[in-house]
């Protein structure tokens, strides 16, 4: 009998935890961002050059704060645009800033995506920063990337999860140029945020001429048109206004004007799905559909219930039965 009680109360107990560890989803491998800066070399003082920002791995991430940095007393950000990879995410509906000219006198382009539904993967060109050197400059250059914010958060979830990345900085080699004194910032990884510091670069001095000029505007590349009858299937319904009903000599204007409005039919959709109860079966079965995890739920519950309720009656004959005797 006591075996009985055991076998009943592990039951009871198993069905419970299955109530609660069922709809829980498992935990996702974010995988590992890697953020890139491209070199530049032989850059002439004065001359315009190029640094692109790529992203690569097999990362899952809803959410991203970074900045690209450098040294705003010896380089100049011209302007800044868009890569594939950015315009990609803009038109997919995500919201994404890049605010190249706040703290342009501090060296700093901020970056910041979110992602609410389908978190951003894959590999491509965030940014194609435009530079100069200032003249005078004999020191090559750095432009370093800094990750302050690295999460995957699904939809539905009152948690994050860290996602794991790596940087690699742009070394901007000048004609005749020498190496800074202490090395260079090669970059790093780490796990939802940087491990390093931010290089502590100096603030432009507000009398530089470069102080009171910002970058120019972001340039976005145009998204691609969609022609729509290249695929019918995915083209939306052209919807036109009902047509009104109005009495054989009367005039629809005078009625308004009357404070009588004009009767109008019902919408085609309406009609249809009034008239045809196939359409009224769908959505029976849709709501069907909906209310399966719900009853699924209470059929858990209830199980787990008549367990417990057969192992405390179980323990109560017993009991009794010890007493008789």
């Amino acid at each position: 009998m006591k075996k009985l009680i055991s076998i009943l109360t592990a039951l009871a107990v198993l069905i419970l935890s299955a109530a609660f560890v069922l709809p829980a989803a498992a935990a996702a491998d974010t995988g590992t961002a890697h953020f890139t800066l491209s070199d530049a070399d032989n850059v002439t003082p004065g001359e315009s050059f190029t640094v692109t920002l790529h992203v690569s791995g097999d990362y899952q991430a809803h959410g991203m704060n970074l900045s690209v940095e450098y040294d705003p007393t010896c380089m100049v950000l011209e302007r800044c645009e868009y890569g594939d990879y950015m315009t990609a995410i803009t038109a997919a509906g995500n919201f994404v800033t890049v605010d190249a000219s706040t703290l342009s006198n501090s060296g700093m382009v901020k970056i910041g995506i979110m992602c609410p539904i389908e978190p951003a993967t894959g590999e491509g060109d965030m940014l194609i920063l435009h530079f100069h050197v200032k003249d005078g400059v004999t020191v090559n250059q750095q432009v370093i990337m800094i990750v302050t914010e690295l999460i995957y958060l699904p939809l539905g979830s009152m948690t994050s999860s860290d996602v794991a990345f790596t940087t690699e900085n742009s070394v901007i080699t000048l004609a005749n140029g020498s190496e800074p004194d202490n090395g260079y910032n090669e970059g790093g990884s780490g796990v939802g945020s940087n491990t390093s510091e931010s290089p502590s670069y100096p603030t432009r001095d507000p009398n530089d001429p470069d102080a009171q000029t910002t970058p120019e505007p972001i340039e976005t590349s145009p998204l691609p048109s969609v022609n729509p009858s290249s695929n019918p299937a995915t083209r939306e319904p052209i919807t036109t206004p009902a047509p009104v009903n109005t009495p054989e000599g009367t005039d629809p204007a005078g009625e308004q004007q009357a404070g009588t409005a004009a009767p109008t039919q019902a919408p085609a959709d309406e009609a249809d799905s009034s008239a045809d109860p196939s359409k009224a079966s769908e959505g029976n079965e849709e709501n069907a559909g909906n209310n399966d995890g719900t009853k699924k739920t209470v059929l858990i519950c209830v199980v787990a219930a008549l367990a417990l309720a057969a192992a405390a009656a179980v323990t109560t004959v017993v009991v009794s039965k010890k007493k008789k005797h």
